[in-house]
């Protein structure tokens, strides 16, 4: 988060604390995290074309809810 430039800017025109700015850079996430933006993506399509239970279980209560999808 060091490399943000959002919160660079932010910390420069004050839109949030010095105190803000140093928790966010030393914030670490007590979930893993996927390595890259890649991972993520493989991780997010490996069950599309074979849906497991939890899936198919949002699947049909998505159907229940909307009825614009055929």
């Amino acid at each position: 988060m060091d490399h943000s430039l959002a919160l660079r800017i932010a910390l420069s025109d004050r839109s949030i604390t010095p105190e803000t700015y140093e928790a966010t850079i030393d914030y670490v996430s007590p979930i893993p995290l996927f390595s890259s933006g890649a991972e993520a993506a493989a991780h997010g399509m490996s069950e599309i074309l074979d849906p497991g239970p939890d899936a198919v279980h949002a699947i049909r209560k998505i159907e229940r809810t909307r009825s614009d999808l055929t």
